[in-house]
């Protein structure tokens, strides 16, 4: 076999593998009011744009066992779903909020904002400390303040929020003394030593439009 008739092999090789782990790698989708859902954006234009089989109408849960008409991108997918309540519920037109959630999900911010990270990279993206009510009750470790930070005008036309959750751990002893610190109706540093042990991980983003 001569030196061209091996590196000709180790090339398809190559590439082969390239192709395998490129199929394997899952898309990423970029989640932007401005760019990705335009304030013109409406449930007729998500079907024309992902087709009629990726869009739904559903009745959304908004908190405090309270639903709301709204329409469901990508379902049953749990890593592309986006949930849309819209300022025009009966036409399902004009976002006013949309949402992501889960453990993981193929949607991000253009900062890098998504599903899955913790505490302490978010406030790294922030560039600071921000505030979150405590857990435990229907808004819990929702991010309530930026403090000034990056993400506090990130975006033109509307503002991201954050919640987190502190996982599913089997709690130790010193776990829940910490988880204690910082439960309930309240407000928090991100800073407070609890929330810096604990690190919940962000559970729901949300852009809520202008």
């Amino acid at each position: 076999m001569t030196a061209a008739s091996i590196v000709r092999i180790l090339s398809l090789g190559i590439g082969a593998f390239t192709t395998a782990v490129c199929a394997a790698t899952p898309p990423v989708r970029q989640l932007e009011c401005e760019a990705t859902f335009p304030r013109d954006t409406s449930a007729s234009s998500l079907t024309e744009r992902y087709g009629a089989n990726h869009v739904s109408s559903a009745e959304i849960y908004i908190g405090e066992g309270m639903s709301e008409t709204g329409t469901v991108l990508f379902a049953p997918s749990l890593d592309d779903m986006v949930y849309f309540l819209w300022k025009d519920s009966r036409h399902q037109h004009t976002p006013r909020v949309i949402r992501i959630e889960g453990r993981s999900s193929h949607w991000r911010t253009a900062y890098g904002v998504m599903v899955g990270m913790d505490l302490k990279s978010l406030e790294q993206i922030n560039g600071r400390p921000f505030v979150l009510m405590g857990f435990g009750w229907d808004y819990s470790g929702t991010v309530v303040s930026w403090s000034g930070g990056f993400l506090e005008t990130a975006f033109s036309q509307c503002r991201i929020v954050a919640r987190f959750t502190p996982g599913d751990n089997v709690p130790s002893p010193i776990w829940s003394e910490w988880y204690e610190q910082v439960m309930g109706e309240r407000e928090f540093p991100s800073s407070h030593p609890a929330m810096q042990y604990l690190n919940p991980f962000i559970h729901t983003i949300a852009l809520h439009y202008y």
